[in-house]
């Protein structure tokens, strides 16, 4: 009997345990510069009307060649997506960040011709592009990218700048670590173009890569691809969170295309779907609560306040769904008390709910109606005399009148 006590005391003791042995979400990496449920989009401006030289000197075949560009990368393709629509942006590209997945230290990149083994952190997101013009033609899929943790590895996962020399290519790269040295960049970038670049064709040695504020410029000088009749310039730009913000493709003085970051959203707040109705109680009330409940795709904790002052709950983890229930103490005084729940995601979005309890006073007995006084008799007089007298007088009158007669 005694060991089924303790067993069951055990029990007991761990389910009490339950409410703090809720797995913590780790935090990502500090390198890196996004946070799940967040949505960024590019637009993508094709300028049809520059294209008149390019075309001649046959520079999307050649371009090509010098990077191994596939054809379903390469400028042909670009040319061939959006030659129907002379309207810029022809097109939007839209990337929403799912799930930040473990930094992996032992990554193997193979896309591209990625060989070396680096630090990365996996990201799950759903991407596609939309098309102002056509929106029956959008498209949509999901897909996992990688960030890495350092100037040296982004400029390997960039094929030392290759990546940027087709829009197509440069769109798997759309994040980089945090704080990324360019000046580190750009001799690594120079430093593949003479040697990287150059097993799959010399001409890349004639690509320049300088340092630019936020990001680097690549140029080729008039004929350093043989037939380009103008020089090249290509110019990349990302911010400290390692987010792509610009990049152009220059052919002399006309601007091919640019894709620009047009918007970013932070995410989404989460969304109280039950509140509790203010509460007007009796002031010797007892066992009043108050019950919230918020969903999120990412939750991470709660706080109450009372009278926008007094913090009543601490921050506690909540799960989406899941019912918060405060228990309000016995005994507060007569008056008006508010109440304020925070709920708050693990990217700092958040909602807040208010209701109050009014306490009322206890009910006190109506003051006495005070009792007319009597008016005074006048002094020296009894009235029952007053009047013995006035009878007696009468019947003494009448009399008197009868002898008379």
């Amino acid at each position: 009997m005694k060991k089924i006590k303790i067993i069951t005391i055990s029990i007991l003791g761990l389910l009490l345990l339950v409410p703090f042995m809720t797995p913590t979400r780790a935090q990502p990496a500090s390198y890196v510069g996004v946070a799940e449920e967040e949505k960024y989009e590019w637009e993508l401006s094709v300028y049809l009307a520059n294209w008149v030289q390019w075309g001649t000197d046959n520079m999307s075949d050649t371009l090509a060649n010098v990077f191994n560009i596939d054809a379903a990368s390469d400028f042909n393709k670009l040319w061939g997506d959006w030659s129907w629509d002379a309207t810029p942006p022809q097109s939007i590209w839209p990337i929403t960040v799912n799930t930040i997945l473990p930094e992996n230290t032992s990554m193997l990149m193979s896309d591209f011709f990625i060989f070396d083994s680096i630090t990365a952190t996996p990201v799950y997101l759903d991407a596609g592009f939309e098309m102002p013009d056509f929106p029956a033609g959008n498209l949509y899929y999901s897909d996992t990218w990688y960030i890495v943790n350092n100037t040296v590895s982004f400029a390997a996962q960039t094929l030392y700048g290759g990546l940027m020399t087709t829009p197509y290519w440069l769109m798997g790269a759309p994040f980089g670590p945090k704080n990324i040295n360019w000046t580190v960049y750009a001799g690594w970038a120079n430093w593949g173009m003479s040697n990287y670049w150059t097993a799959v064709n010399p001409l890349a040695a004639n690509t320049s890569v300088s340092e630019i504020t936020d990001g680097f410029s690549m140029s080729v000088p008039i004929s350093g691809y043989e037939n380009n009749s103008q020089a090249i310039t290509i110019n990349t730009t990302y911010n400290s969170n390692g987010i792509l913000t610009y990049h152009s493709f220059e052919y002399g003085a006309n601007m091919l295309f640019d894709y620009i970051l047009s918007s970013t959203s932070p995410g989404v707040d989460p969304v109280a779907t039950v509140t509790p109705s203010d509460l007007n109680v009796a002031h010797n009330y007892t066992g009043q609560s108050l019950s919230w409940t918020a969903t999120d795709a990412h939750p991470s904790t709660y706080t109450i306040t009372l009278n926008g002052t007094t913090t009543v709950v601490a921050a506690t983890a909540w799960s989406s769904g899941g019912a918060i229930t405060y228990n309000i103490p016995d005994g507060l005084a007569p008056g008006i008390h508010t109440y304020e729940i925070t709920f708050s995601d693990i990217n700092g979005n958040t909602i807040s709910d208010t209701a109050t309890m009014t306490v009322n006073p206890a009910s006190t007995p109506p003051p006495e109606t005070p009792e007319t006084p009597e008016t005074p008799a006048i002094p020296g007089f009894d009235p029952l005399f007053v009047i013995g007298f006035t009878t007696i007088a009468s019947i003494g009158l009448i009399i008197l009148k009868k002898k008379r007669k």
